[in-house]
């Protein structure tokens, strides 16, 4: 299985439990990772991959359409509409939260989900 990965895509959106987390917004990193068998290699043709452009696009949109109390929803959400794309298998996806409002000492709590087409 080949994979195609995009790390650490900045997202500002308005995630949280906490009121002030809504209303203020903060910034999120995302990572994804796309399992399939690639075959644009030996053709060149965009049309036998995944247009790394259009997965941005997907992670963006579903991330900042609409206001979750938890970041695996939104997670969900990508993962459900990425594994609808045409070649791809499984896919992995971390969502970073650098700002929790945790009393205490971090770099960020992190979700990640793994989901396969089946």
């Amino acid at each position: 299985m080949d994979k195609i990965k995009i790390s650490n895509i900045k997202i500002f959106a308005y995630h949280g439990v906490a009121k002030e987390e809504q209303r203020l917004g903060q910034n999120f990193e995302i990572d994804v990772e796309l399992n399939l068998k690639i075959k644009a290699g030996i053709s060149e043709d965009l049309s036998r991959t995944i247009d790394y452009s259009l997965v941005y696009e997907i992670v963006e949109n579903n991330f900042t359409n609409k206001k979750y109390k938890l970041i695996e929803t939104p997670a969900e959400i990508i993962a459900d509409k990425l594994l609808n794309l045409k070649f791809i298998e499984s896919i992995s996806l971390k969502v970073r939260k650098p700002n929790a409002p945790i009393n205490g000492q971090f770099d960020y709590v992190e979700i990640e989900i793994n989901r396969n087409r089946n």
